[in-house]
């Protein structure tokens, strides 16, 4: 399907809400299914840019997409989601495939199953990754940047891949343990991934990801409202030069994800931390090998079935021995709080029905290091700063 361009993009919102809106039941009768949901959202900060020129107030912030699934056969899915997403220079507004597969469920009891998708998939990482792409089932408008990497622009490349996915599941008594893992040869990075793996800057090069991995095991007990799980990545980084260029390299990045979520009638908890090591060479930065780590704490409070309160404590290091980015500054003269960063969150939602939904949260951050370096290209990074969001979400 031929990308729609940003200047067309407003009629193209039109044209895919009114999808969204005017589904209609004859799909059901097929044995099919079809949902979406369409949000927008407003950014507004006092310092950095997100989601577009913040500072000023913007728009720049919308979500749009339309899935769908048929069963072909006894066993045999097929499903697949159009999206539209602009979260400032992070993410251009296109249409474009989010996933789409076929998913064989070879293996079905009562205590087990086990299947194969292939395709573009889902990928399976932390409590969340695999259902962000709506509002309605996220944690909040934004993602806990250290551990699903908002502000770095990498959502395409974390959400979905071209691949395969082995999944099963086993009951154990009042426990069902899960595994996934997916695996994906090469992905082609857009230039603003490229850009934004190297903090803004465009090198004579192009980048592709290779060898790229991903697994979960996870543990849900108490009918679900308990749940454990530990999830794996690994992405290796190809630079290849340009003609004439001799920038080159290959990085390794591996990242390891403990989770834990808990729900009660009136509340929910949730934490989860992650280690983070990046290794390998390049020709303009010489070897490098760096462990960074991060974590959040997160607490809903159901005021009652249409109103939740919302806490986050989130904080990311880039490298976990040098926490308060002292000897960075040191050896390189660069900012300290580029290297870390803790965010407090404050957040209420409003579910007047089962469609619609209001969300906003204030965030007082201290330190940089998840400034997305598109949307603020040129300006100094400030240390402290805070950051408004709004986002109201329809959905069917």
């Amino acid at each position: 399907m031929r990308a729609i361009s940003r200047v067309a993009s407003p009629w193209c919102r039109v044209a895919v809400a009114a999808l969204l809106i005017c589904a209609t039941s004859p799909a059901r009768a097929l044995e099919s299914q079809v949902h979406g949901s369409a949000a927008q959202g407003y950014a507004w900060t006092d310092h950095n840019n997100a989601y577009g020129t913040s500072q000023n107030g913007s728009f720049d912030f919308f979500e749009l997409n339309l899935n769908g699934s048929v069963q072909l056969a006894p066993g045999l899915l097929a499903s697949g989601q159009l999206l539209m997403r602009d979260a400032g220079a992070n993410d251009n507004g296109k249409l474009r495939v989010d996933y789409a597969l076929l998913d064989y469920q070879f293996a079905s009891g009562s205590w087990y199953n086990a299947g194969v998708r292939v395709g573009r998939v889902k990928n399976p990482f932390g409590l969340y990754n695999d259902t962000r792409d709506v509002i309605f089932a996220r944690p909040g408008i934004q993602m806990p940047q250290s551990i699903y990497f908002d502000g770095q622009g990498l959502r395409r490349l974390l959400f979905s891949s071209d691949g395969a996915q082995l999944y099963g599941g086993l009951g154990l008594g009042e426990h069902y343990v899960s595994v996934v893992v997916s695996g994906s040869r090469r992905q082609t990075l857009t230039d603003d991934e490229e850009r934004q793996l190297t903090g803004g800057v465009a090198l004579p090069a192009h980048e592709h990801v290779t060898d790229y991995y991903l697994g979960r095991l996870q543990d849900e007990w108490n009918g679900g409202a308990d749940r454990v799980a530990f999830s794996v990545l690994h992405a290796g980084l190809d630079i290849d030069p340009d003609a004439g260029s001799t920038v080159q390299g290959h990085i390794d990045f591996d990242n390891y994800v403990l989770s834990w979520r808990h729900d009660a009638a009136r509340y929910s908890l949730s934490a989860e931390y992650i280690i983070n090591r990046t290794k390998g060479w390049t020709s303009f930065a010489g070897d490098t090998d760096n462990l960074g780590d991060g974590f959040y704490v997160q607490g809903d409070y159901r005021l009652d079935p249409k109103w939740t309160l919302m806490a986050r404590y989130d904080a990311s290091y880039i490298n976990r021995n040098d926490r308060d980015g002292s000897r960075y500054a040191a050896s390189t003269g660069g900012d300290p709080h580029s290297r870390y960063a803790r965010d407090l969150t404050l957040g209420l939602h409003w579910l007047p029905d089962q469609h619609w939904g209001v969300w906003g949260e204030w965030h007082h951050i201290i330190g940089s290091s998840t400034v997305p370096p598109l949307d603020n290209p040129t300006q100094p990074r400030a240390s402290n700063w805070n950051m408004l969001l709004l986002m109201a979400g329809y959905r069917f």
